[in-house]
């Protein structure tokens, strides 16, 4: 397969309503690797500037987020029992989930790639709220919608490997 490159710029993401998530902890100058891209609703939910009693801020999303954008390793897996950082979903088209466990009862939030360490949120959800894996699917299934609706006509970024998306510190729980 070869890569397939969406061009979405930092001014098209704002332009769709999309901010960056940045570390808690401040990047230094040439830090940044990586980027995370979401509705202004997702950051201000787990910034804790909603419904604290969701559990935000929470300490496992604030570390996620900085070693994520500063380019620190990420694990990636295909397996759905697997509890790595990153998981590239069978059966749905470029859909991707972050699984976090904390705060419980923990979240997922689906997402695609707009690029190489261009990650795009698409959907958060409470874990439980997700019910068995027919509901799981179905939130999964609605991504590519969500991306169609904030992004007409650009397809999302395709590549072949963990690499082709989280660059080469990535550890590949598939191994």
């Amino acid at each position: 397969m070869t890569l397939k490159a969406t061009m979405l710029s930092d001014a098209q993401l704002k332009l769709a309503g999309f901010v960056e998530l940045t570390p808690v902890v401040p990047l230094r100058a040439g830090e940044q690797r990586r980027t995370i891209w979401a509705k202004s609703a997702l950051r201000d939910l787990v910034t804790g500037k909603i419904t604290p009693e969701l559990g935000f801020p929470c300490l496992e999303f604030d570390l996620f987020v900085g070693r994520y954008c500063k380019g620190y390793i990420v694990s990636a897996t295909r397996d759905k029992k697997k509890k790595s950082d990153f998981k590239w979903l069978q059966g749905h088209h470029q859909v991707w989930v972050v699984a976090l466990r904390n705060p419980r009862p923990g979240w997922r939030i689906f997402g695609r790639f707009a690029g190489k360490n261009r990650f795009i949120i698409l959907g958060a959800y409470v874990r439980s709220e997700l019910g068995d894996l027919a509901d799981y699917n179905k939130q999964a299934s609605k991504i590519p919608s969500e991306w169609d609706a904030a992004f007409p006509n650009v397809p999302p970024f395709e590549g072949a490997t963990f690499h082709d998306y989280l660059g080469e510190i990535v550890r590949n729980d598939d191994e």
